[in-house]
């Protein structure tokens, strides 16, 4: 749909002043007339010959240079259309015919351009003969000074019109059957880009034959505001989810790596600026506040036997550095990773792991670092034991059966219940789990000889040793609440986990600058705060 267009410089450049003089269109502008006109006997041979067919022309913001390119344009629609008239269906079209381009356009822009076998296109033989054939094409400058599209005289024909023009087409001005647009303009902000570009559209019966003609520079901004605003809209629906309002929530939009404003100054008031960074180095995330909600929690749980499910043999426990009568596996392939991160969903408390546009802050790193991060080490971090367990030791179990005649123990841990967010946060210290347990992401050697140093090493110093693998630790969980007289929804064990991202190796990523308001800054200070603290082994002393 988009064509790059790049020979404009000499003609109508993108800054130029009140009475430019206009005597030549640009090729690329030629071209998109005969697009316009091709995709009109197109449509007709389609049977939507009544209807309404816009092409738009946006180069300049003065009218005197607005008029200057309806002169010209005018002028070489009528030359068009009477060498068609002469040579569309001549058995011998003369060599310097128009005729001759058009059939070059037709089958390199849309014939052999459109493969999908949705869309059929005539013949070059029918088509020809439909080119300017009981219709014509009307060439008018809306502007301020004056022009009108009637489109309502023609209700019933279908007004066939190429418009040109500045503000009048960038505020408010509806273009019916748009089909193809021709924009020179620069914008400085989100909100005028956004302005300049609402008459973008598709619409049934034609959507494959509408082309949009932009600049460099413009094709790079429409593409970060595109992405802005995607991110901004799955916050927004976040939100709404979980019943928050913007004074609770953390809302940001994205800046431009083009230099591009979000919106004029004064109306950035509240706004703070961000350089947020998605890369994870050295970092351990924890699923540490979970929703509420029996049925997310039983999902994570069935997604989660899945996945554990598709790893195959363990590693013989000997052979690794973690404690006995749990499982480990090496080896994981990323995409499986991925694949398990992305089934669960985390309130926005957990920054790293909630959605953020399309998907979270950890999973856009994976993503990115992807290469780096092909292997990984799983661990399921509770104790598995065999055979039938006790009625009276049921409530202590994963009723769920993992892996077959296998009972999984549940590790406990005493949170708190946030009613009015309907959350539940597993660990006060925002941890899932427990100190030094990254030292599944080491071959049992390395992490024998640093125990021998001590016994009690932490996270941090872990995972700065070579060799270090990023590392996925799993725990079915006993949640517990320090108020005897609070109730948790939860029928079972619930699951959550930690990831153990290795200090050393190119994992550096660029930062991206977000304006955010004051809700989001905050939740950014308290995530940056406490992440490799070994504050994880206070949590020993909540387990039983």
């Amino acid at each position: 749909m988009i064509v790059p267009i790049d020979d404009y410089e000499d003609t109508l450049p993108l800054e130029h002043k009140n009475h430019h003089p206009v005597s030549e269109l640009p090729v690329s502008l030629r071209k998109a007339v005969i697009h316009f006109i091709l995709i009109k006997a197109i449509r007709i041979l389609r049977g939507d010959g009544s209807k309404h067919c816009t092409m738009m022309i946006n180069v300049s913001r003065f009218n005197s240079v607005q008029t200057a390119i309806e002169g010209v344009v005018y002028e070489l629609v009528q030359e068009i259309q009477e060498d068609l008239r002469l040579n569309a269906n001549a058995s011998k079209p003369t060599k310097t015919s128009v005729i001759h381009e058009f059939e070059k356009e037709y089958f390199t822009e849309f014939v052999n351009k459109i493969v999908d076998d949705e869309y059929s296109y005539p013949s070059w033989v029918e088509l020809k003969s439909h080119l300017f054939r009981g219709w014509s094409v009307q060439v008018e400058t809306v502007n301020m000074s004056g022009g009108v599209l009637d489109y309502e005289a023609h209700k019933i024909d279908g007004l066939t019109v190429i418009a040109i023009g500045g503000l009048a087409l960038s505020r408010g001005l509806t273009l019916e059957g748009l089909c193809v647009t021709y924009i020179l303009r620069n914008a400085g902000a989100y909100d005028t880009l956004m302005q300049m570009g609402r008459w973008f559209g598709y619409r049934p019966n034609y959507e494959d034959l509408c082309r949009l003609y932009l600049h460099e520079e413009a094709i790079n901004h429409y593409q970060a505001t595109s992405e802005a605003i995607n991110e901004l809209r799955s916050e927004v629906e976040f939100m709404a989810m979980e019943n928050l309002t913007p004074t609770e929530f953390g809302l940001k939009v994205r800046q431009s790596p083009f230099a591009l404003r979000i919106t004029a100054a004064n109306k950035m008031r509240s706004s703070v600026t961000l350089l947020v960074d998605v890369g994870f180095r050295g970092k351990s995330i924890d699923g540490y506040t979970i929703y509420l909600d029996e049925k997310v929690n039983q999902d994570h749980v069935t997604s989660t036997t899945a996945f554990l499910q598709t790893l195959g043999r363990p590693v013989d426990i000997e052979d690794t550095p973690v404690q006995e009568n749990t499982l480990m596996w090496r080896d994981v392939q990323v995409g499986g990773i991925l694949d398990f991160i992305k089934k669960f969903r985390f309130p926005s408390e957990v920054s790293a792991l909630a959605p953020m546009g399309e998907q979270s802050m950890l999973v856009d790193f994976i993503e990115a670092k992807r290469r780096q991060l092909s292997s990984w080490n799983v661990h399921l971090n509770n104790q598995i034991e065999d055979g039938p367990i006790s009625a009276e030791e049921i409530s202590d179990y994963l009723s769920t059966e993992v892996f077959e005649g296998k009972a999984i123990a549940l590790r406990i841990r005493t949170g708190v219940k946030l009613l009015e967010k309907k959350y539940y946060k597993i660990n006060e210290n925002r941890k899932v789990g427990t100190g030094g347990d990254a030292i599944a992401g080491l071959p049992k050697e390395t992490a024998d000889i640093l125990r021998q140093d001590d016994p009690t090493i932490s996270n941090k110093a872990i995972k700065l040793q070579n060799g270090f693998k990023p590392t996925l630790i799993i725990y079915f969980i006993k949640p517990r609440v320090k108020s005897k007289n609070t109730d948790l929804p939860f029928a079972d064990g619930i699951v959550s986990f930690t990831i153990h991202f290795p200090a050393t190796g190119n994992l550096d990523t660029i930062p991206k600058t977000y304006y955010a308001n004051k809700v989001y800054e905050q939740l950014e200070l308290n995530f940056d705060q406490g992440e490799d603290d070994d504050d994880a082994r206070a949590i020993h002393s909540a387990e039983i």
